[in-house]
């Protein structure tokens, strides 16, 4: 994918999670639409996108290349219930940060993109070449 294309599509995602709300609503809105929802691990058949999310911990000392786990949890499936209830419970303030967060990205580079492509004038500008007529 060249760069143009990511930050389209950077642009175009932030636009969705942006304006989740109202797409929602404009698509489920015909009364014989009686099967909807929105959310959180709601139904992985439907889903906008999925991560695999990790909470990490260890430590490893001076002289051994080894490393070993910090925190060990007796019950990490019920953490990760609670992580799901939250982010539920912050969804808005969840997709807004990733909404703000891909627009940055796009912003980024963009400018990368334009700095690159001003170089390369630049570049090709200085570059003195004359035709000849090769007879």
């Amino acid at each position: 994918m060249n760069t143009s294309e990511k930050i389209k599509n950077l642009y175009t995602d932030a636009m969705q999670l942006k304006d989740r709300m109202s797409i929602f609503a404009e698509q489920t809105k015909k009364t014989n639409c009686d099967k909807k929802g929105i959310g959180f691990n709601k139904d992985r058949r439907y889903s906008a996108f999925s991560v695999n999310l990790s909470f990490d911990s260890w430590r490893g000392f001076y002289g051994d290349s080894g490393c070993s786990r910090v925190i060990r949890l007796i019950d990490p499936e019920t953490v990760g219930k609670s992580l799901v209830k939250y982010a539920r419970l912050h969804q808005t303030e969840i997709l807004d940060f990733i909404h703000a967060d891909l627009i940055n990205q796009a912003v980024e580079l963009k400018n990368k993109a334009l700095d690159e492509m001003e170089k390369e004038k630049s570049f090709i500008n200085s570059i003195n070449i004359k035709e000849n007529n090769h007879e």
